[in-house]
């Protein structure tokens, strides 16, 4: 199976924008997020059970180390992502950032102007 595509939510000042629901991380290829800019990236994960999800590090400069995001519990948590350390800067997921973990966790993505 491939990985879920999560469609980013692009907000612009002072002007609504409809959310686009979370969706489940594939369990065996995770999910893809297309990058926006550094640190204007909201990433928003919710779980319906115990477990972790992990943001896998770039295949850039920045990309030094995972970022796991652990629920003791069902629950959302949110992560203002620099996506310097994030992105995939070149081969198949170029342009996209990883997450992996089980299908009990989906991902969303809010671009913040």
């Amino acid at each position: 199976m491939a990985a879920t595509a999560i469609v980013n939510t692009v907000l612009s000042r002072n002007t609504p924008a409809a959310y686009t629901a979370p969706a489940a991380l594939n369990a065996s290829d995770g999910a893809l997020i297309t990058a926006a800019a550094d640190e204007k990236m909201l990433i928003i994960l919710e779980a319906t059970a115990a477990g972790s999800a992990v943001i896998k590090a770039g295949n850039g400069l920045q990309g030094v180390k995972d970022l796991t995001v652990t629920f003791s519990a069902a629950g959302t948590q949110c992560v203002n992502l620099e996506s310097g350390a994030f992105v995939n800067v070149s081969g198949e997921n170029r342009g996209k950032i990883q997450i992996t973990g089980p299908a009990t966790i989906k991902a969303a993505c809010v671009v913040l102007p």
